[in-house]
């Protein structure tokens, strides 16, 4: 993702300005020339911490050159890669008050298979976890996921040739938010989620 940001300097003469109208003072000065705009690109596994499919605000405390209200707030939503190499479908098939059931498809759309496995996500509530599993070698750290391949289900052919289908159920207080991302191998796949 990448940001446009102008940054806005008040010139001098408006700075003294504002301060004499307050003394009663006349001010006068060269007007500064227009700052450049600043580039500032977010990568969603680094930099500003920012994860796929989460929504972010900026608070800013710029003014016009007439002192005009500050601007509103800048908000941006970081989303998961359109064409990544992997998709991973995330579905919650039942869910009742102090727990849910999730299946999770794995795909591997990239043009080379992928022998061996690992898919890591995490939990957005401090509240939720799993208490039972299947297809896969399942470790929680926290929040944290991560599920590796067994024996028999740990080759993804080239370009969505086959499917990994594992799943969990899930123990909640609460409720129980999707997890925002999902990476294979550690990139960051395309995720779709469904209810």
């Amino acid at each position: 993702m990448r940001l446009s940001l102008t940054p806005l300097a008040l010139p001098v003469a408006l700075l003294l300005g504002a301060a004499a109208l307050a003394t009663g003072v006349a001010a006068a000065g060269p007007a500064a020339a227009a700052p450049a705009p600043v580039n500032v690109t977010v990568n969603a596994s680094e930099g500003l911490g920012t994860l796929p499919a989460t929504g972010y605000g900026l608070n800013s405390a710029v003014w016009d050159s007439q002192m005009n209200v500050p601007s509103a707030p800048i908000r941006f939503s970081t989303s998961t890669p359109a064409n990544a190499s992997c998709q991973v479908s995330y579905a919650v098939t039942q869910g009742w008050g102090n727990g849910f059931v999730a299946n999770i498809s794995i795909t591997n759309s990239g043009p080379d298979p992928i022998d061996g496995w690992t898919l890591a996500f995490s939990f957005p509530a401090a509240t939720e976890s799993i208490s039972s599993n299947w297809n896969g070698n399942w470790t929680e750290n926290g929040q944290a996921v991560t599920v590796t391949n067994l024996s028999w289900d740990g080759t993804l052919a080239a370009s969505g040739g086959n499917t990994v289908d594992i799943g969990f159920v899930g123990a909640n207080d609460g409720a129980y938010p999707s997890p925002a991302a999902f990476t294979l191998n550690g990139t960051v796949c395309t995720t779709t989620y469904s209810s």
